[in-house]
């Protein structure tokens, strides 16, 4: 078999994980069409796209040829959106008060070992403390109350997850407003404080409707010369199945679109505590003239187009049904393997629900333990969509991971 004809991937089943759940696309989600690149306006080209063959779904994922942004060209609409991350987000996840006290002490390395690094990075720049502190995506209110320890006197934030906005005023007291940044009704609130010396957001701009009203509603809250700190995953080392299977993650990130998109709001990059390829960490000053650091490149559809069948082992796949396996936290970028279920069609079936019972027993035992993702997968030869891009099939619906 050449390999090469593999024109993508069918999903039969994922394995529940320790980290992360399943979500099935919902019937009753409105969909949205965006082909513009929420950095520098460009189109977006499709390099991937997921369908749910039975119910007939299909979800296109594009990259930016100018800057490398990546997301999804289907997604939901804003009023679905809002009301998921308010009820649903996290649930399963949910810290208690003692683990938010005991989170106060930020990890150092590992991902959220970004945390830290995003938070020390305040100490490289004249922030004036006296003034007002905002945090975009409070969560937890750990970073919030290690600000407060820092000698920052006045800190606001705001979160759009329910419980966590209540558990943040119950455990730690601090003034959290519920709901979606650049509202008008939070707006208002929020503006009574401004402007704020220092503005903080880890990880959230990826999750958000459109990062573009958020940076400009962002820059309504800031004087000249006042200062951000925005943490964001970097879609150059994020896993590419991730980028594809991962929903709630609408946004993927380079250095230069970031930059791009921060530029047209009045804001430069002062400094760059990005760690390693996992992540994106800016300090940015508002800035009258803003200059560009990043030099952009002339590969990235080319490139998304190379990594989405380095990820899902295309060159690699046998007829049959095969497991599919990455780790979350990878040592070479998308690095993926392959194992062939054994014991014919049926043995290899039952095998499989065995493996689904222990990763369920496993899944509530061990909450947010980092481990590999496996797929139940087999590869497809013949394309359903009229794309010039790699197709994730579904048996029946589509089906995301989801925190």
């Amino acid at each position: 078999m050449d390999q090469n004809n593999v024109v993508g991937i069918q999903i039969k089943d994922i394995l529940k994980s320790t980290r992360l759940g399943l979500f099935p696309l919902p019937t009753d989600v409105s969909i949205e069409e965006c082909w513009t690149c929420f950095c520098c306006t460009k189109k977006l080209e499709v390099f991937a796209v997921l369908i749910g063959v039975k119910v007939h779904s299909q979800i296109r994922v594009g990259v930016c040829g100018y800057c490398g942004y990546m997301g999804y060209i289907d997604r939901p609409a804003k009023a679905w959106l809002t009301s998921f991350y308010s009820i649903d987000w996290d649930k399963e996840f949910m810290r208690s008060a003692t683990q938010m006290k005991s989170d106060v002490v930020l990890q150092k390395g590992g991902v959220k070992g970004s945390r830290q690094r995003a938070f020390e990075l305040h100490r490289q720049v004249p922030v004036d403390k006296k003034k007002p502190y905002f945090e975009i995506g409070s969560g937890y209110g750990q970073v919030m109350k290690n600000f407060e320890i820092a000698g920052f006197e006045k800190l606001y934030g705001i979160e759009n997850s329910k419980h966590r906005t209540e558990l943040v005023k119950k455990v730690f007291g601090f003034e959290i407003h519920h709901g979606d940044f650049g509202s008008r009704e939070v707006t208002e609130k929020i503006n009574k404080n401004a402007p704020y010396g220092l503005i903080f957001s880890h990880h959230v701009l990826e999750h958000v409707y459109d990062p573009n009203e958020v940076v400009r509603a962002m820059a309504g809250m800031q004087d000249e010369g006042d200062y951000a700190i925005f943490a964001v995953p970097n879609v150059a080392g994020e896993h590419m199945n991730y980028v594809t299977l991962y929903w709630p993650h609408l946004h993927g990130f380079t250095k230069e679109s970031l930059e791009i998109l921060f530029n047209r709001h009045g804001y430069e990059v002062v400094v760059d505590g990005s760690p390693d390829i996992l992540n994106i960490i800016f300090v940015l000053k508002k800035t009258k003239n803003p200059k560009a650091i990043f030099k952009k490149r002339d590969d990235y559809v080319a490139e998304a187009k190379k990594r989405i069948r380095v990820a899902m082992s295309a060159g690699v796949l046998s007829k049959g049904l095969s497991e599919l396996l990455w780790d979350q936290k990878i040592t070479e970028r998308d690095n993926s393997s392959v194992q062939k279920i054994s014991g014919g069609f049926f043995g290899g079936i039952i095998i499989w629900h065995a493996k689904q019972i222990i990763s369920w027993i496993k899944s509530r035992i061990f909450k947010r333990l980092s481990v590999q993702y496996s797929l139940l997968v087999s590869p497809v030869f013949e394309k359903i969509s009229k794309y010039d891009a790699f197709e994730i099939q579904f048996k029946k619906n589509i089906t995301f991971l989801i925190k």
